[in-house]
C-alpha cells in the first residue's frame, strides 16, 4: 500500500505503509478514529440515542468478558473436567 494522504507525514513520498509497524498501527487507529467521528458526530448533534446504546453494549461486553476471564473461567473449566470424569 502506498501512502499518499495524511498518513504520510514525516515520511518520504510513496513509501509503503507496513501495517505491522507502529506507523501502520497509528495510521490504522487514526483512520478508525476519523471513521467513528464521521459516523457518530451527526447522531450526537441530532440528539440520537444510538451512540448511548453502542457505548452501553461495548461496556457490557468488556465488563462481562473481563469478569469471566478473571474470576469464573478457571472454575467453569474445572467444573467441566470434573463433570466429564
Amino acid at each position: 500500500i502506498i501512502a499518499k494522504n495524511s498518513l504520510n507525514k514525516g515520511r518520504t513520498a510513496n513509501r509503503p505503509i507496513n501495517f505491522f509497524t507502529m506507523d501502520g498501527i497509528f495510521g490504522k487507529m487514526n483512520s478508525m478514529k476519523v471513521a467513528a467521528r464521521n459516523y457518530y458526530h451527526p447522531m450526537l448533534k441530532a440528539g440520537s440515542v444510538k451512540p448511548l446504546w453502542h457505548m452501553m453494549i461495548f461496556t457490557s461486553v468488556v465488563m462481562y468478558t473481563s469478569n469471566y476471564m478473571a474470576f469464573k473461567g478457571r472454575a467453569v473449566q474445572a467444573g467441566r473436567v470434573e463433570q466429564k470424569a
